[in-house]
């Protein structure tokens, strides 16, 4: 996960997934929510496997353009994210985090 400013107010937000187990398969369903707190607030961005792409044993969500407070802000894969693989498992997001400085 990673969030980079860009000036204006504007940041990039970057998520994606990765099965680390060998005997799970590789992800096909997948539902991924990323909380964004700022000095704004915060929103929800959310994903599913249509807005990424699938390689091998990782799904990648994509970059995605946001307008935010000037300040820190803090990205944050929820709880409840999660994927089922190929082989029937449920892998949930061990909730990663980043802080980036917006202005």
């Amino acid at each position: 996960m990673s969030l980079w400013a860009q000036g204006n107010r504007r940041a990039e937000l970057d998520t994606g997934l990765h099965v680390d187990n060998v005997d799970a398969g590789t992800p096909w369903d997948v539902h991924w929510s990323v909380t964004i707190s700022d000095n704004g607030g915060t929103s929800r961005q959310d994903y599913n496997e249509g807005q990424g792409k699938f390689a091998g044993k990782s799904w990648l969500g994509g970059i995605r353009s946001l307008g935010l407070s000037s300040g820190l802000a803090t990205a944050k894969v929820t709880v409840a994210s999660f994927a089922i693989t190929t082989s029937g498992w449920i892998c949930y997001s061990n909730q990663p985090k980043t802080t980036d400085l917006i202005y």
